[in-house]
């Protein structure tokens, strides 16, 4: 079985949103993420995240969302990984490790030096995963402050 990444195309849209919904579901996110959304933000005037996606056999399998960042700390830029998502119907085939391969080679064509990405405490799994790939814990911990209302209560918090 042939296993291959590529970017994502706006004719994508509908399959992204389809797997960042099933993925937000398995985490008990409750927002929509429609094809209009994606070909705005991905695709649109001014993208705001890139995609790969895995196929097998022309079946997506997976996708990785991500957006540039810039490193103070090495002083060049980086790729913030949002998203990893893998099908139940490809898991445990190395899709993961393709996504990440091929995210790394996306990096590097973009001149980053770095790769960050957020990983819930409680998911040991993907913890794993990402240390086996080298990654290590540098003891951050990722705030959020989340949606229109919490942006508008920090802006009025001066």
């Amino acid at each position: 079985m042939t296993l291959t990444v590529r970017p994502a195309t706006p004719a994508d849209a509908a399959t992204i949103s389809a797997l960042a919904n099933a993925l937000d579901a398995e985490h008990g996110g409750v927002l929509p993420f429609t094809p209009e959304i994606v070909l705005r933000d991905a695709f649109g005037a001014a993208p705001q995240f890139s995609v790969l996606l895995a196929e097998q056999e022309d079946v997506v399998v997976g996708y990785a969302l991500f957006t540039n960042t810039y490193n103070s700390y090495r002083a060049a830029p980086g790729l913030w990984l949002m998203d990893l998502y893998v099908t139940p119907a490809g898991r445990g085939l190395g899709v993961g490790k393709a996504l990440m391969a091929g995210l790394s080679r996306e990096a590097t064509a973009r001149g980053a030096q770095s790769l960050w990405l957020p990983v819930r405490d409680d998911n040991a799994r993907a913890l794993r995963f990402y240390e086996d790939l080298g990654s290590f814990d540098d003891q951050m911990k990722v705030l959020e402050f989340n949606g229109p209302e919490a942006l508008a209560r920090l802006a009025g918090a001066a």
